[in-house]
Protein backbone atom coordinates (compact mmCIF):
# COMPACT_ATOMS: atom_id res chain seq x y z
CA UNK A 1 0.00 0.00 0.00
CA UNK A 2 1.32 3.61 -0.83
CA UNK A 3 0.98 6.56 0.96
CA UNK A 4 2.43 10.21 0.49
CA UNK A 5 5.19 9.85 2.75
CA UNK A 6 5.76 5.87 3.39
CA UNK A 7 5.15 2.47 1.27
CA UNK A 8 3.46 -0.50 3.44
CA UNK A 9 4.87 -4.28 3.06
CA UNK A 10 3.52 -7.55 4.60
CA UNK A 11 6.73 -8.50 6.70
CA UNK A 12 6.85 -12.25 7.49
CA UNK A 13 3.40 -14.03 8.96
CA UNK A 14 2.57 -11.40 11.37
CA UNK A 15 4.30 -7.92 10.75
CA UNK A 16 4.24 -5.25 8.46
CA UNK A 17 7.02 -2.48 7.56
CA UNK A 18 6.73 1.03 7.07
CA UNK A 19 8.92 2.18 4.62
CA UNK A 20 9.30 5.56 4.56
CA UNK A 21 10.19 7.60 1.36
CA UNK A 22 13.87 8.55 0.65
CA UNK A 23 13.77 12.41 1.73
CA UNK A 24 12.02 11.60 5.11
CA UNK A 25 14.26 12.64 7.76
CA UNK A 26 15.70 9.74 9.57
CA UNK A 27 14.97 11.31 13.51
CA UNK A 28 10.99 11.91 12.58
CA UNK A 29 11.19 7.86 11.57
CA UNK A 30 12.44 7.77 15.20
CA UNK A 31 10.38 9.72 16.61
CA UNK A 32 7.29 7.97 15.78
CA UNK A 33 8.71 4.63 16.52
CA UNK A 34 9.31 5.89 19.65
CA UNK A 35 6.32 7.56 20.53
CA UNK A 36 4.13 4.16 18.90
CA UNK A 37 5.84 1.91 21.62
CA UNK A 38 5.11 4.67 24.66
CA UNK A 39 2.07 4.36 23.65
CA UNK A 40 2.35 0.15 23.58
CA UNK A 41 4.41 0.41 27.01
CA UNK A 42 1.24 2.23 28.68
CA UNK A 43 -1.00 -0.13 27.61
CA UNK A 44 -2.92 1.63 24.74
CA UNK A 45 -4.18 -0.37 21.61
CA UNK A 46 -1.57 0.22 19.18
CA UNK A 47 0.50 -1.88 16.98
CA UNK A 48 3.73 -3.08 18.45
CA UNK A 49 6.87 -1.30 17.24
CA UNK A 50 9.61 -4.18 16.58
CA UNK A 51 12.71 -3.03 15.09
CA UNK A 52 13.87 0.01 13.00
CA UNK A 53 15.94 -0.84 9.47
CA UNK A 54 17.01 0.59 6.98
CA UNK A 55 16.60 -0.44 2.96
CA UNK A 56 18.33 0.98 0.19
CA UNK A 57 19.27 4.08 2.13
CA UNK A 58 14.92 4.41 3.18
CA UNK A 59 14.20 3.67 6.51
CA UNK A 60 11.29 1.63 7.99
CA UNK A 61 9.54 0.89 11.09
CA UNK A 62 8.37 -3.00 11.70
CA UNK A 63 5.16 -3.36 13.50
CA UNK A 64 2.66 -5.88 14.49
CA UNK A 65 0.45 -6.30 11.50
CA UNK A 66 -3.35 -5.05 12.29
CA UNK A 67 -5.91 -6.69 10.33
CA UNK A 68 -9.18 -5.03 9.41
CA UNK A 69 -11.54 -2.00 8.12
CA UNK A 70 -10.75 1.42 9.23
CA UNK A 71 -13.65 2.96 11.27
CA UNK A 72 -14.50 5.24 8.12
CA UNK A 73 -14.64 2.73 6.22
CA UNK A 74 -17.67 1.20 8.54
CA UNK A 75 -19.14 4.47 9.69
CA UNK A 76 -19.45 4.94 5.72
CA UNK A 77 -21.95 1.68 5.41
CA UNK A 78 -24.29 3.88 7.83
CA UNK A 79 -24.28 7.32 8.42
CA UNK A 80 -26.99 7.39 10.77
CA UNK A 81 -24.29 5.66 13.46
CA UNK A 82 -21.99 8.96 13.32
CA UNK A 83 -23.29 9.29 16.88
CA UNK A 84 -21.51 5.98 18.16
CA UNK A 85 -18.30 6.19 16.08
CA UNK A 86 -17.93 10.03 17.39
CA UNK A 87 -18.21 9.11 21.05
CA UNK A 88 -15.57 6.18 20.14
CA UNK A 89 -12.85 8.49 18.92
CA UNK A 90 -13.53 10.89 21.40
CA UNK A 91 -13.05 8.06 24.26
CA UNK A 92 -9.76 6.74 22.47
CA UNK A 93 -8.52 10.25 22.52
CA UNK A 94 -8.89 11.01 26.16
CA UNK A 95 -6.91 7.25 26.66
CA UNK A 96 -4.36 8.67 24.66
CA UNK A 97 -4.42 11.98 26.65
CA UNK A 98 -4.22 9.96 29.98
CA UNK A 99 -0.76 8.97 29.29
CA UNK A 100 1.81 11.45 31.46
CA UNK A 101 5.00 11.68 29.94
CA UNK A 102 6.64 14.26 32.75
CA UNK A 103 10.31 13.71 33.32
CA UNK A 104 10.52 11.76 30.09
CA UNK A 105 13.56 12.70 28.59
CA UNK A 106 12.57 13.33 24.61
CA UNK A 107 15.57 13.44 21.77
CA UNK A 108 16.38 16.73 21.22
CA UNK A 109 15.35 16.62 17.51
CA UNK A 110 11.77 15.30 17.79
CA UNK A 111 9.29 18.49 16.42
CA UNK A 112 7.06 19.50 19.10
CA UNK A 113 3.60 20.05 19.26
CA UNK A 114 3.62 23.85 18.75
CA UNK A 115 6.33 23.47 16.33
CA UNK A 116 4.36 21.01 13.53
CA UNK A 117 1.10 23.91 14.55
CA UNK A 118 3.62 27.35 13.51
CA UNK A 119 5.02 25.42 10.38
CA UNK A 120 1.78 24.65 8.77
CA UNK A 121 0.06 27.94 9.93
CA UNK A 122 3.02 29.86 8.22
CA UNK A 123 1.83 27.62 4.51
CA UNK A 124 -1.54 29.70 4.62
CA UNK A 125 -1.01 32.46 2.19
CA UNK A 126 -4.22 33.93 2.34
CA UNK A 127 -3.20 35.42 5.52
CA UNK A 128 -0.66 38.45 6.49
CA UNK A 129 2.18 37.88 8.39
CA UNK A 130 1.42 39.70 11.44
CA UNK A 131 -2.43 38.18 11.46
CA UNK A 132 0.19 35.02 11.42
CA UNK A 133 2.22 35.95 13.93
CA UNK A 134 -0.69 36.67 16.34
CA UNK A 135 -2.03 33.00 15.78
CA UNK A 136 0.77 31.38 17.01
CA UNK A 137 1.79 33.89 19.76
CA UNK A 138 -2.09 32.85 20.84
CA UNK A 139 -0.75 29.44 20.71
CA UNK A 140 2.16 30.02 22.70
CA UNK A 141 0.09 31.47 25.99
CA UNK A 142 -1.00 28.08 26.40
CA UNK A 143 1.13 25.50 28.74
CA UNK A 144 2.77 22.80 26.32
CA UNK A 145 1.61 20.16 28.68
CA UNK A 146 3.08 16.61 29.31
CA UNK A 147 0.27 14.54 27.91
CA UNK A 148 0.79 12.02 24.99
CA UNK A 149 -0.63 13.11 21.51
CA UNK A 150 -0.99 11.16 18.78
CA UNK A 151 -1.35 14.85 16.51
CA UNK A 152 -3.55 13.22 13.57
CA UNK A 153 -6.21 10.82 15.33
CA UNK A 154 -9.27 10.41 12.92
CA UNK A 155 -11.61 7.60 11.72
CA UNK A 156 -9.08 6.65 9.04
CA UNK A 157 -6.34 5.81 11.56
CA UNK A 158 -8.22 3.84 13.28
CA UNK A 159 -8.72 0.14 12.52
CA UNK A 160 -11.29 -2.18 13.54
CA UNK A 161 -9.15 -5.68 14.24
CA UNK A 162 -11.16 -8.59 15.82
CA UNK A 163 -9.78 -7.55 19.11
CA UNK A 164 -11.39 -4.23 19.03
CA UNK A 165 -10.25 -0.64 17.54
CA UNK A 166 -6.54 -0.27 16.77
CA UNK A 167 -4.88 3.56 16.49
CA UNK A 168 -2.19 3.88 13.56
CA UNK A 169 -0.08 6.48 11.95
CA UNK A 170 1.63 8.15 15.07
CA UNK A 171 4.33 10.15 12.61
CA UNK A 172 2.99 13.75 14.31
CA UNK A 173 2.80 11.99 17.85
CA UNK A 174 4.66 14.67 20.42
CA UNK A 175 4.57 15.26 24.14
CA UNK A 176 2.18 18.30 24.37
CA UNK A 177 -1.03 19.42 25.51
CA UNK A 178 -4.55 17.24 25.12
CA UNK A 179 -6.85 20.11 24.15
CA UNK A 180 -4.15 21.32 21.37
CA UNK A 181 -4.36 17.68 19.93
CA UNK A 182 -7.97 17.59 20.45
CA UNK A 183 -8.14 20.76 18.45
CA UNK A 184 -6.12 19.37 15.65
CA UNK A 185 -8.59 16.00 15.17
CA UNK A 186 -11.19 18.27 15.15
CA UNK A 187 -9.62 20.03 12.18
CA UNK A 188 -9.42 16.63 10.44
CA UNK A 189 -13.06 16.11 11.24
CA UNK A 190 -14.22 18.89 9.23
CA UNK A 191 -12.03 17.62 5.91
CA UNK A 192 -15.21 16.61 3.52
CA UNK A 193 -13.40 13.15 1.73
CA UNK A 194 -15.32 13.98 -1.14
CA UNK A 195 -13.22 15.70 -4.44
CA UNK A 196 -14.56 18.68 -5.39
CA UNK A 197 -15.51 17.35 -8.72
CA UNK A 198 -18.38 15.39 -6.63
CA UNK A 199 -21.72 16.47 -6.70
CA UNK A 200 -22.97 19.08 -5.23
CA UNK A 201 -25.65 17.30 -2.93
CA UNK A 202 -22.64 14.70 -1.25
CA UNK A 203 -20.58 17.13 -0.92
CA UNK A 204 -23.46 19.28 1.13
CA UNK A 205 -24.35 15.72 2.88
CA UNK A 206 -21.06 15.02 3.78
CA UNK A 207 -20.16 18.42 5.24
CA UNK A 208 -23.61 18.16 7.63
CA UNK A 209 -22.00 14.94 8.59
CA UNK A 210 -18.85 15.98 9.27
CA UNK A 211 -20.34 19.07 11.57
CA UNK A 212 -22.52 16.66 13.36
CA UNK A 213 -19.87 14.15 14.17
CA UNK A 214 -17.49 16.90 15.27
CA UNK A 215 -19.79 18.60 17.40
CA UNK A 216 -20.54 14.67 19.40
CA UNK A 217 -16.93 14.37 19.64
CA UNK A 218 -15.93 17.41 21.11
CA UNK A 219 -19.06 17.51 23.58
CA UNK A 220 -17.99 13.82 24.67
CA UNK A 221 -14.30 14.56 24.99
CA UNK A 222 -15.20 17.79 26.99
CA UNK A 223 -17.66 15.65 29.17
CA UNK A 224 -14.66 13.00 30.01
CA UNK A 225 -11.72 15.58 30.54
CA UNK A 226 -13.43 19.13 31.07
CA UNK A 227 -11.67 22.87 29.58
CA UNK A 228 -11.48 24.22 32.92
CA UNK A 229 -9.22 26.45 31.51
CA UNK A 230 -11.53 27.63 28.59
CA UNK A 231 -8.57 27.21 25.98
CA UNK A 232 -9.96 25.05 23.58
CA UNK A 233 -11.58 27.65 21.58
CA UNK A 234 -7.95 29.32 21.48
CA UNK A 235 -6.71 25.88 20.11
CA UNK A 236 -9.08 25.12 17.59
CA UNK A 237 -8.07 28.76 15.72
CA UNK A 238 -4.55 27.35 15.99
CA UNK A 239 -5.44 23.68 14.75
CA UNK A 240 -7.49 25.35 12.37
CA UNK A 241 -5.09 27.71 10.96
CA UNK A 242 -3.01 25.00 10.81
CA UNK A 243 -4.68 22.47 9.20
CA UNK A 244 -5.72 25.16 6.67
CA UNK A 245 -1.86 25.99 6.10
CA UNK A 246 -1.50 22.57 5.37
CA UNK A 247 -4.28 22.13 2.51
CA UNK A 248 -2.57 25.23 0.91
CA UNK A 249 0.45 23.87 0.59
CA UNK A 250 -1.09 21.26 -1.48
CA UNK A 251 -3.13 23.20 -3.09
CA UNK A 252 -0.79 25.68 -3.34
CA UNK A 253 -3.62 28.54 -4.65
CA UNK A 254 -6.05 28.22 -2.73
CA UNK A 255 -8.48 26.71 -0.21
CA UNK A 256 -11.27 24.35 -1.07
CA UNK A 257 -14.16 24.08 -0.80
CA UNK A 258 -14.32 21.12 1.63
CA UNK A 259 -12.81 23.82 4.17
CA UNK A 260 -15.76 25.79 4.38
CA UNK A 261 -16.73 24.82 8.21
CA UNK A 262 -13.10 25.79 9.34
CA UNK A 263 -12.82 29.13 7.22
CA UNK A 264 -16.79 29.69 9.21
CA UNK A 265 -15.28 29.13 12.79
CA UNK A 266 -12.39 31.06 12.20
CA UNK A 267 -14.27 34.00 10.94
CA UNK A 268 -16.50 33.76 13.99
CA UNK A 269 -14.36 33.05 16.65
CA UNK A 270 -10.92 34.48 15.60
CA UNK A 271 -9.50 38.52 14.18
CA UNK A 272 -8.46 36.13 10.90
CA UNK A 273 -11.11 37.95 8.95
CA UNK A 274 -10.79 40.95 10.54
CA UNK A 275 -7.42 42.79 9.67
Amino acid sequence: MRGVTSDIFAWGENQALKLFKANHPQEWTAQEAFFTKTAYDHGLPVPRFWDLLEVDGRTGIIFDRIDGPTATARMEKNLLSISRWAKMLAELLASVHSVDLTGVDLDKNFLTQKFRFGRFIGYAAIWTDEQKTKVIEEMNNPPDGNSLCHGDLHPGNIIMSANGPVLIDWPAASRGNPLGDVAMSSALLLNDPYPESAPACLRILHRIVAHRFNKIFLKTYLALRPDNDNQLNKWLVCAYAARLGDMFQIHNTEIPEKQTLMLSFLEKNSYLADQ
